[in-house]
């Protein structure tokens, strides 16, 4: 859940995406994902953005800074982040709820705008993170600054001053569509 939240209110990351083994990898329009075709959840999908439609279980995020790693929560996949082939996304758990949209900013770069949160701080943020998937599994990648870290439930303390976290959130598969 804080994973999640901590990812969302990244405010500069990047995404790179590519296919399961048995669907080839493709370079996403840099277009809104609303123009993007969504196929039937059997149909191959061949684009970056069609991989991304469906839901996606959280169950890790990290914190990296200067190259090592300063925090690991693991969740027991209650937190479910979809995303629609309209350009919405949603994120629902237990104690957290979120959505907004998003868009593709070129082949390996996913802009998230939070449009609605339960934490009110959240509201309005912009974000651009990297994604990488393969084989169900998907790593969503962004940058934290220390300043957007002060403004999170459980901030983390950094020694170096202007430094920024490198955070990795994890997600397996759910549904295609």
């Amino acid at each position: 859940m804080k994973t999640l939240q901590h990812l969302l209110c990244a405010a500069a990351a990047t995404v790179v995406f590519s296919a399961a083994a048995q669907q080839p990898a493709a370079t996403p329009a840099s277009t809104p994902a609303a123009s993007v075709p969504c196929p039937a959840a059997s149909a191959q999908r061949t684009t970056t953005a069609q991989w991304l439609i469906g839901s996606w279980r959280h169950v890790e995020l990290s914190r990296y800074a200067n190259g090592k790693q300063i925090s690991k929560d693991t969740y027991n996949g209650e937190n479910v982040l979809r995303f629609e082939c309209d350009g919405r996304w949603s994120l629902n758990g237990p104690k957290f709820k979120s959505s907004g949209t998003y868009r593709w900013l070129g082949p390996d770069q996913l802009e998230q705008t939070i449009l609605e949160s339960n934490h009110p701080v959240q509201k309005g943020q912009v974000s651009t993170k990297r994604i990488v998937a393969e084989f169900g599994v998907m790593e969503m990648h962004a940058q934290i600054t220390q300043e957007q870290l002060q403004k999170q439930q459980r901030p983390m303390k950094i020694d170096t001053p202007g430094e920024t976290v490198r955070v990795i959130s994890f997600f397996q598969r759910m549904t295609l569509r």
